[in-house]
């Protein structure tokens, strides 16, 4: 949860994204008839622990999934490249999280709707952070 903690913050809190898509932002799948642009985000494929330097704590490196949904197609750029913008090179104390980095690792292809006349797009991102 640390990771999704993280990912949540840094969205809800940055301009670029906030701008295009408010605070439609959701864990896990987003609210029943929201209209677009919107973004959802969702831990992926396991994450990887390692001992930290004082073997007291762990670094993680949580995968994350982002999708970006658009009405329109120039729409769900601006919004993809927004969040990777606000998801690319963090590190700080986010959200109470100790955060090493975040990372970007790969774009998803562009997945035209056509039945809701909408487009999507995953990214996905990597959050390094410390556990205890």
């Amino acid at each position: 949860m640390r990771a999704e903690k993280v990912v949540a913050y840094l969205l809800s809190n940055d301009a670029g994204v906030t701008t295009i898509c408010g605070q439609k932002i959701w864990g896990g799948m987003a609210k029943q008839g929201a209209e677009p642009p919107l973004v959802v985000f969702a831990k992926g494929s396991g994450a990887i622990r390692r001992p930290y330097l004082d073997f007291t704590s762990q670094v993680v490196e949580a995968p994350i999934d982002v999708m970006c949904i658009g009405r329109t197609y120039q729409e769900l750029k601006e919004l993809a490249e927004a969040v990777r913008v606000a998801l690319t090179n963090q590190q700080g104390t986010i959200a109470g999280v100790t955060v090493v980095d975040t990372q970007y690792a790969d774009e998803g292809p562009d997945e035209p709707i056509p039945e809701l006349d909408q487009y999507a797009q995953v990214w996905s991102f990597t959050v390094v952070h410390v556990e205890p």
